[in-house]
């Protein structure tokens, strides 16, 4: 029998020209921490940037996915799109610089403490 698998928080990149968020599977971030890494360097799966210059009235929201098709994981990363956006724009609403963010976010499951909506 085989675990379920979710999604967790492994990257906030934050400057004054764009946020962005991206998750791993708890697979790959349980591997990283056996490996006493912080998680941070697990395949990055889903990532969600908002670009903040350029003049524009609504900052361009931008999604990349790394996921095969035919992997088993490419629904659950589907399925979260609108939660690492929703993220992505608490971050900036909120104007979290980068240490705060971390401290906030990394590291979390997307649903848990606020990460989803």
């Amino acid at each position: 029998m085989t675990e379920e698998r979710y999604l967790i928080v492994n990257h906030i990149y934050i400057t004054d020209e764009e946020i962005t968020v991206g998750v791993t599977d708890s697979e790959r971030w349980s591997w990283e921490l056996e490996d006493n890494h912080s998680g941070a360097d697990a395949k990055t799966h889903l990532w969600a940037t908002l670009t903040l210059k350029g003049g524009r009235c609504v900052p361009p929201e931008n999604i990349g996915i790394y996921c095969a098709r035919e992997d088993p994981l490419r629904a659950l990363v589907e399925a979260n799109i609108n939660a690492v956006l929703a993220l992505a724009w608490r971050i900036l609403d909120e104007q979290l610089d980068p240490a705060k963010s971390r401290e906030r976010y990394f590291g979390r499951v997307l649903g848990e403490s606020g990460t989803n909506s």
